[in-house]
C-alpha cells in the first residue's frame, strides 16, 4: 500500500474502520449467526470501494500524462466503468442468496464516509 498517495491510503483506512463499525452494529442488531449474510454483503461493498479507490488513483496518474481531450475521454470512461462495477456488485448480491443486498448497499455507502473523512 506504500505506492499509493496519502489520500488513497487514508480512504482505505477509513473504509476498513467503517467495515468494522458495520460488523459490530450487525452483531448487536442480529445477535445470532443471521448477521453473516449482512456482513458478507458489507465486505463485498467495502471491497468494491477499495478496488474503486485504487482504480481512481491509477486513473488520475494516467490521466495526468495525457492531452486534454484524450484525458477527458479516458477519465469519463473510467468513471463509467467504476459505476458499472458498483452496479455489477449490487446485482450479484441481489441474486446470490447468502449475500445480503442491504449489507452490500451499506458497504458501498462507506465511500461517502471515506470521502468526507478526507476533509481537513
Amino acid at each position: 500500500m506504500a505506492k499509493y498517495s496519502e489520500p488513497a491510503r487514508r480512504m482505505i483506512r477509513i473504509e476498513a474502520w467503517a467495515l468494522l463499525v458495520i460488523v459490530i452494529a450487525s452483531l448487536v442488531y442480529y445477535r445470532s449467526l443471521a448477521f453473516i449474510p449482512f456482513v458478507l454483503g458489507a465486505c463485498c461493498g467495502v471491497g468494491v470501494n477499495v478496488v474503486k479507490i485504487v482504480w481512481l488513483e491509477h486513473t488520475v496518474q494516467r490521466g495526468m500524462t495525457m492531452s486534454g481531450t484524450e484525458a477527458i475521454r479516458y477519465v469519463r470512461t473510467q468513471m463509467f466503468l467504476r459505476h458499472l462495477l458498483t452496479a455489477a456488485v449490487l446485482l450479484l448480491s441481489a441474486f446470490v442468496p447468502f449475500i445480503d443486498l442491504l449489507g452490500t448497499a451499506a458497504g458501498i455507502l462507506t465511500w461517502q464516509v471515506a470521502t468526507w473523512g478526507l476533509k481537513p
